[in-house]
């Protein structure tokens, strides 16, 4: 809808971030029992989600469904169905889900640039 990422405020306390944690793992293996295509990126489900990347990772990394290859420098997803139906029962999604087709979004625009959105972030590297 924005195009913007967020993430509540740091630090959280030890309730907060359990019910984030809880959260973010219920959504992001929502989203990739459901995800189609042949390749993946962080970027892509920050786009998806508008979860902070640092979010995603760290939840990734708790579910056990990426992890770092230290000679590329990259995060590596685990292909593995098995475990991903298992957290797909163990964080299953709940009512009510939010119908985004119903929602008039019209943002405010203030003339600022926001790091945060998407949007500003493409038109930063066209003009690089």
């Amino acid at each position: 809808m924005e195009e913007k990422v967020g993430s509540p405020e740091k630090p959280l306390s030890d309730m907060g971030a359990a019910s984030y944690r809880n959260f973010w793992s219920t959504v992001l293996v929502n989203f990739l029992c459901n995800y189609k295509r042949e390749t993946l990126s962080i970027m892509d489900i920050a786009k998806e989600t508008s979860f902070m990347t640092d979010d995603i990772v760290s939840t990734l990394k708790s579910l056990k469904l990426i992890y770092l290859d230290e000679v590329k420098g990259e995060h590596v997803f685990v292909k593995n169905k098995s475990l991903l139906q298992k957290l797909a029962y163990k964080f299953p999604l709940k009512e009510p889900q939010l119908d985004v087709s119903k929602i008039h979004w019209v943002p405010y625009i203030d003339g600022k640039k926001d790091k945060y959105c998407f949007r500003n972030l493409n038109q930063t590297k066209r003009n690089a």
